[in-house]
């Protein structure tokens, strides 16, 4: 089996942005702060057979160095001009101990933005192989080679896609989801309060 990763972002270069205006006069707003960013996996059976798309991974990114530089807030504040889930991720995060957890070194200095994922998929075929966990263990560096940003958080709240058209009943999708949380809770993911979000804090490994 050989698999593959791709990579689309909506970072843009701004030419024109007057650092004395805020946030809310910024005709730029959130965008200055924000991209989106998404990792394709594919995968062959065999090195003539073509590459099919197997899964993905949707997240928002915030820059927090720049955010903090010019005083724009809260990163969930800036969250807030993107969407209402967003928000939510972004304002449990900052809560959480994985987020303030802080580490030794010298790599205070690197510009770090924390993410949330708001998409984790892998085909059911292809579940159960240590994909899912080699593409969390190895997530910092996979962002660091495809987006050129160093990560401090990951938020994330476990959705579990349906299979079919619906879910046969609550219990399978409750089922589901338990299922989705272990997972991310086996791979270094905490659980903050009672908010369904949870955090990683990717900086320590640095």
């Amino acid at each position: 089996m050989k698999f593959m990763l791709n990579a689309t972002n909506s970072r843009y270069e701004f030419e024109e942005y007057d650092p004395e205006d805020s946030y809310d006069e910024n005709l730029l707003g959130v965008d200055r702060y924000s991209f989106t960013g998404g990792i394709y996996i594919h995968a062959s059976d065999d090195c003539d057979e073509e590459m099919r798309q197997i899964g993905s991974i949707q997240a928002t990114f915030l820059d927090e160095k720049l955010i903090s530089n010019e005083q724009a807030g809260p990163l969930a504040r800036i969250a807030d001009g993107i969407d209402e889930d967003s928000s939510k991720a972004f304002l449990y995060l900052e809560k959480s101990s994985a987020f303030h957890r802080s580490c030794s070194g010298g790599v205070q200095s690197l510009p770090f933005h924390s993410c949330y994922i708001s998409t984790f998929y892998i085909d059911p075929v292809y579940r159960g192989q240590g994909l899912g966990t080699h593409l969390l263990k190895n997530l910092s560096r996979i962002y660091l080679h495809l987006f050129n940003v160093y990560i401090n958080c990951v938020v994330v709240y476990p959705k579990p896609f349906c299979p079919k058209e619906e879910w046969r009943d609550q219990n399978e999708k409750t089922y589901a989801r338990k299922r989705m949380c272990e997972f991310f809770e086996k791979n270094g993911f905490e659980k903050i309060g009672d908010s369904g979000f949870y955090a990683r804090n990717y900086k320590i490994e640095l």
